[in-house]
């Protein structure tokens, strides 16, 4: 849902269904047939082009990031030894 140029979310069942939104000095409320189905804090008016997601508003298929520590330590090494290397140091400075 776009609202002053940002975008809040809404559980993915509801796409295409007419919602309607609540909006106060501090959240944005979107509500189907009069049930409330996603909160969010608003951002400030100056703040534009940013977006609020509730994991749970998504399906199920996109709750997983392919970006774990496996997947990234793939990408690295896809891209060369050194960058393996570096992303390896960043892990084990973590630890």
């Amino acid at each position: 849902m776009l609202f002053k140029n940002n975008r809040y979310s809404c559980p993915y069942q509801y796409v295409g269904k007419e919602i309607d939104v609540k909006v106060t000095d501090t959240l944005v409320e979107l509500y189907y047939r009069q049930e409330r189905i996603a909160t969010h804090r608003r951002f400030v008016d100056y703040v534009t082009n940013q977006w609020s997601t509730h994991p749970e508003d998504m399906p199920d298929q996109f709750q997983h990031s392919p970006w774990d520590d496996t997947g990234i330590r793939n990408w690295a090494t896809s891209i060369g030894n050194s960058t393996a290397n570096v992303i390896e140091q960043i892990f084990v400075s973590e630890d």
